[in-house]
């Protein structure tokens, strides 16, 4: 299903590129007379030599290149309230706790383009906002019987663009809304 949905994606983006470039260059591309235009007469050397105008006509103003080059990256560490629950175990007496946090969110560079070594290939570039550091912060829910209840939680000091990867992103994966909404934590530590 992710394979699909990443083909899909791919001959979105081809589709929308291709017709934004053509028409970009379009007054100085060279084009096909009616007469010469796609029949099987068309020498090797006539399809070859229009190949090397569209490259050269492309290199001149090509938009892909050093990823600074593209978007700019807006990933950054910004607050956000948690709700931490209590386990299942002692959800009936301790309270739930808001409690300020931060977490990953905005945009980075990704792009993916044919590769000018093997025209068959498409090399693709993906870049996610992910968190760079983190440390471990407690919190206290406050329980029926007087005592506290600590919660250890995540909270993100710095925030970066890193490459992606599906495999690794499925593993570990929390999208910013599950911040938001999933307790931190199952298991207690001691209550003290």
């Amino acid at each position: 299903m992710i394979r699909t949905e990443k083909l899909l994606m791919l001959a979105l983006l081809v589709s929308v590129t291709s017709s934004m470039l053509y028409k970009r260059y379009k007054p100085r591309w060279p084009t096909l007379s009616s007469s010469s235009a796609a029949s099987s007469s068309s020498s090797p050397s006539q399809m070859l030599q229009m190949r090397k105008q569209l490259d050269a006509a492309y290199k001149s103003k090509s938009r892909f290149g050093t990823r600074s080059k593209l978007a700019r990256d807006t990933c950054r560490a910004h607050p956000l309230t948690l709700e931490l629950e209590p386990p299942l175990k002692l959800a009936d007496q301790c309270a739930t706790v808001s409690v300020l946090s931060y977490g990953c969110r905005g945009g980075c560079s990704s792009y993916s383009q044919v590769d000018p070594r093997n025209a068959t290939n498409i090399i693709h570039s993906c870049s996610c906002c992910q968190p760079l550091r983190f440390m471990i912060s407690i919190a206290l829910l406050q329980c029926r019987n007087g005592h506290n209840l600590r919660v250890p939680f995540k909270e993100v000091l710095a925030c970066s663009c890193r490459p992606c990867y599906a495999e690794e992103a499925t593993k570990d994966y929390i999208r910013f809304d599950d911040l938001l909404s999933k307790p931190a934590v199952d298991t207690p530590l001691p209550i003290g």
